[in-house]
C-alpha cells in the first residue's frame, strides 16, 4: 500500500518518497503472488534461474558496502517490460557537446522522461551535452548506484556499459 500512495503521491506533485519496508515483508508478499508459481503442491521449490534463460534481468543483487543485510531483489517481469525500461545501444558518439543533439538522440529512442545514461568511460561531449536537461543523469558505471537507477524512468547504456554493470554487481 506504502509503495501505491508513494506513486501517487509522485504522479500528483512529481516529487518521490522514501519508502522503508523490511526485506521480510517485501519477500513474503513476493512469495504470496508471483514467486508460488514455480511449485507444486507437493513438489521442492524452483530452482533459480536469474537472466541464464534469456529472460530480463531478475535476482539478487549485492549492493554497497556489502554487509550481511545489503541486497536488493530485482524483477522485471517480462522482456517487453525490460526493454520499456531499459535501452540498450552500442554507442552513444555525438559530434560535438551540443544540448539540442541530445534532445534530439534521446527524442528519437523515445526517452520521454527522467533518464541515466550510464558510460563504461568518460565521454566529455555526452557530459556536456546533458548537464543543462532537467531530468537527465549521467553516470560512469563505478558512479552507478540504486537509487539513481530507481529515481529515473530510463536506463540508456551502451553495451559495453551493460557488461561492466553486470560484472560489477555479480555476486
Amino acid at each position: 500500500m506504502a509503495i501505491l500512495a508513494a506513486y501517487v503521491e509522485r504522479l500528483r506533485t512529481g516529487e518521490g518518497q522514501i519508502i522503508e519496508m523490511s526485506m521480510h515483508e517485501v519477500m513474503t508478499m513476493f512469495i504470496r503472488t508471483t514467486g508460488i508459481g514455480g511449485w507444486t503442491l507437493d513438489g521442492p521449490a524452483a530452482p533459480r534461474t536469474g537472466n541464464r534463460l534469456g529472460a530480463p534481468p531478475t535476482g539478487m543483487y549485492a549492493c554497497a558496502p556489502f554487509g550481511a543485510n545489503d541486497y536488493i531483489y530485482i524483477y522485471v517481469g517480462t522482456p517487453r517490460m525490460w526493454q520499456a525500461l531499459c535501452k540498450v545501444i552500442d554507442r552513444l558518439d555525438l559530434p560535438a557537446p551540443k544540448t539540442r543533439q541530445m534532445v534530439s538522440f534521446l527524442r528519437d529512442l523515445g526517452v520521454e522522461k527522467a533518464v541515466v545514461i550510464l558510460l563504461a568511460d568518460d565521454n566529455l561531449n555526452v557530459q556536456l551535452a546533458a548537464r543543462n536537461l532537467p531530468g537527465v543523469k549521467v553516470l560512469r558505471v563505478e558512479g552507478a548506484n540504486i537509487y539513481d537507477l530507481l529515481a529515473h524512468d530510463y536506463l540508456l547504456c551502451t553495451r559495453e556499459a551493460l557488461m561492466k554493470l553486470q560484472e560489477k554487481v555479480a555476486p
